[in-house]
């Protein structure tokens, strides 16, 4: 939908019109960082233990979370 496609840009016109200011930033990536392990937490990986074989799922997610740990600690 139209909706849809103007959103983002939507959404990134609207940072020319208020700033967060930079002692607010930390709480507003937690919320947003809250927000979608939630999301993964309560929809994404169950869903995924429906489809696939269970020990996989498993092995690649913490997969994951192991090079996400290591990109932020090289980053670091």
């Amino acid at each position: 939908m139209i909706i849809d496609a103007a959103a983002p840009v939507l959404g990134a016109a609207s940072t020319l019109l208020f700033r967060i200011p930079e002692s607010a930033i930390g709480l507003v990536l937690a919320i947003f960082v809250g927000t979608f392990t939630y999301l993964s937490a309560s929809d994404l990986i169950p869903e995924s233990h429906h489809r696939h074989p269970r020990a996989m799922t498993t092995v690649m997610t913490l997969l994951g979370a192991l090079v996400l740990y290591i990109v932020i600690h090289l980053a670091g």
